[in-house]
């Protein structure tokens, strides 16, 4: 019984989890056209890159341990750990880095002045 409400727990976590990242990824989908082209072809580039990335990283740690019930488990736990850290970083680098873009601030200035569309107070606090 107790492995039941488990593995009960771990499947409704986890369509929880692929819900709202695909709500995320509609979300920006939606509204990276509405800043420029340019913002477009960087949400469709970095998801291609990631899916590569992330194919590549679980190829690599599942080659670096044996193919043992053992192994398996460590590899998938290195492979979650490296994806986790890497989410870690992007999500760092995206508030460290995205505010002080040139673009981001032109979109934000005018959007203020009233000059373009305001885009929905959502794209703020999408995450929170």
């Amino acid at each position: 019984v107790g492995s039941r409400l488990g593995a009960g727990i771990h499947a409704n976590l986890l369509l929880i989890c692929c819900r709202k990242h695909l709500q995320l990824l509609a979300f920006v989908v939606v509204f990276a056209p509405r800043c420029a082209m340019l913002c477009m072809q960087a949400v469709v580039g970095g998801t291609a890159s990631s899916g590569v990335i992330i194919c590549c990283l679980r190829v690599v740690t599942k080659a670096a341990l044996p193919a043992t019930r053992a192994g398996l488990r460590k590899s998938t736990a290195l492979y979650f750990g490296m994806s986790g850290a890497i989410c870690l970083a992007c999500w760092g680098i995206y508030y460290a880095v995205l505010p002080s873009l040139g673009v981001v601030r032109h979109y934000k200035q005018h959007a203020v002045a009233g000059e373009i569309e305001a885009v929905d107070a959502s794209v703020d606090q999408c995450c929170v």
